[in-house]
């Protein structure tokens, strides 16, 4: 891909985190179907729900622009589904497939965070202010929904460490 133009490089990457939130909205059903733990159910459902107002937001970002949102594939997060597809394949005790589920939801969002930090910077240089705080808005959204799987993570982990402290 040769770039020629700032905004040229902003559209593909406000249309590389359209795919990837696309992408991102067909596993978490999955996922949060898989989980065991109600708090982890719950929190997958809230971040579903904060994935498809993203890509509804995106698209219109990306049509304001003129340009279509899809046709530029995130291969980034292709890469984390697969991951992903290996976690729903993990049977096992369901506080451990709970906690790796935990994991992947992490980094699918921690790869929107970047992404959406990434293209927040793109767009205050453009002068896009409305783009800016859009992008911002999902960043400390998708920021939320981490520190929420991080706590739910430390509980699970609790649930390990008092079972071994008791066998000491």
């Amino acid at each position: 891909m040769v770039v020629h133009e700032l905004e040229t490089l902003y559209l593909t990457q406000l249309r590389d985190i359209y795919d990837a939130a696309a992408q991102v909205v067909l596993v978490l059903p999955k996922l949060q179907a898989t989980a065991t733990s109600p708090a982890l159910r719950q929190a997958l459902s809230e971040h579903l729900r904060d994935t498809k107002e993203l890509v509804r937001n995106l698209k219109g970002l990306v049509n304001e622009h003129g340009a279509p949102p899809a046709g530029v594939p995130c291969r980034g997060m292709t890469g984390l589904l697969g991951e992903a597809t290996d976690v729903l394949a993990m049977r096992g005790q369901a506080s451990l497939v709970d906690l790796a589920i935990v994991a992947i939801a992490r980094q699918l969002g921690h790869y929107e965070i970047a992404a959406c930090d990434s293209a927040s910077g793109l767009a205050r240089a453009l002068g896009f202010d409305g783009d800016r705080r859009e992008l911002e808005r999902a960043a400390g959204q998708a920021e939320n929904e981490d520190e929420e799987l991080a706590r739910i993570a430390e509980e699970l982990t609790q649930r390990f460490e008092d079972v071994a402290g008791s066998c000491v």
